[in-house]
């Protein structure tokens, strides 16, 4: 096996890979394993690392603080309550909107959603993209 089926376009490691959702509305999501998401990460959980057990809203929260400052680079067209939600998300305010919608119970399925492409290295490597494009 080529070494080079497991490597990743750092480009989109870092910077987000764009995943659509239709009529204009997309999110650019970066690789968990990108320097900025593993810092943000680590300074989200770093005052309960000494706890046992972090109950399940704390972590909802921690979560929903990481897309929001580490691993979303993008968040384009959605509406909430029919209202245009619209963020930038290079400014520390509109993490900090975002962070606080998307700890809401209700959005746990999207959290989770988001979790698991930032999760799967697979996202992100240059032999999968390359492979989708030929198809």
């Amino acid at each position: 096996m080529d070494l080079n089926d497991f490597a990743v376009d750092p480009a989109t490691y870092e910077n987000g890979k764009k995943i659509e959702f239709g009529g204009g509305t997309h999110i650019c999501v970066r690789s968990a394993g990108a320097d900025r998401a593993q810092k943000v990460r680590e300074r989200l959980w770093k005052p309960y690392a000494s706890w046992k057990e972090v109950p399940a809203e704390i972590q909802a929260k921690i979560n929903a603080n990481w897309l929001a400052q580490g691993l979303l680079t993008e968040f384009v067209g959605f509406t909430v309550d029919g209202e245009p939600f619209k963020v930038d998300l290079s400014k520390p305010e509109d993490q900090k909107r975002l962070g606080d919608l998307l700890a809401q119970p209700k959005y746990k399925a999207f959290r989770t959603k988001v979790l698991v492409i930032a999760l799967d290295e697979g996202n992100f490597q240059a032999a999968a993209d390359q492979a989708a494009e030929g198809n």
